[in-house]
């Protein structure tokens, strides 16, 4: 006997993305939610056509909350974020290479006013779909590390 999943896609509507397909098994949990969004624990990571290498976090539980994200090696060749040990077995990250990287970008009025998050990564386990969002306290990382306009890998 032959057995075939079939996966399911459902569609979420974001007022920015608009319509948008996604799988269960692109479902990212967060268990204790990001900073200041505790309650919002199911997330997708998608992207636009044209705003690349920038993902959108999309809140499945609120579709109107959503995060421009990045990966923050292409912002900081040598980042190194140290989470704890406790960080990382929190969302069953045993191995780094079962981990992914992503720092919220933040929008000011103008393209030099863009700036990424490097002191509050967001880490995902990418074999569990898992993610938190934590804080490098003992770090020079900046909370607004400027992005200047075409320049990535300073």
């Amino acid at each position: 006997m032959i057995s075939v999943e079939v996966k399911t896609e459902k569609i979420v509507f974001s007022p920015v993305l608009g319509e948008t397909s996604y799988c269960e098994d692109e479902v990212i949990l967060f268990p204790e939610g990001l900073i200041g969004f505790e309650n919002n624990r199911k997330f997708i990571i998608k992207t636009k056509d044209g705003f690349e290498p920038f993902h959108w976090l999309l809140c499945l539980d609120e579709p109107d909350l959503l995060f421009p994200v990045i990966d923050p090696f292409l912002i900081m060749k040598d980042y190194r974020p140290r989470p704890s040990g406790s960080e990382l077995q929190s969302v069953g990250i045993e191995n780094s290479q079962d981990a992914r990287f992503l720092t919220v970008v933040t929008v000011g009025q103008t393209i030099d006013q863009v700036s990424v998050n490097l002191r509050g990564p967001i880490v995902i386990n990418k074999m569990r779909n898992l993610g938190k969002q934590i804080i490098l306290m003992e770090s020079q990382y900046l909370v607004k590390h400027p992005i200047k306009a075409g320049r990535y890998n300073n």
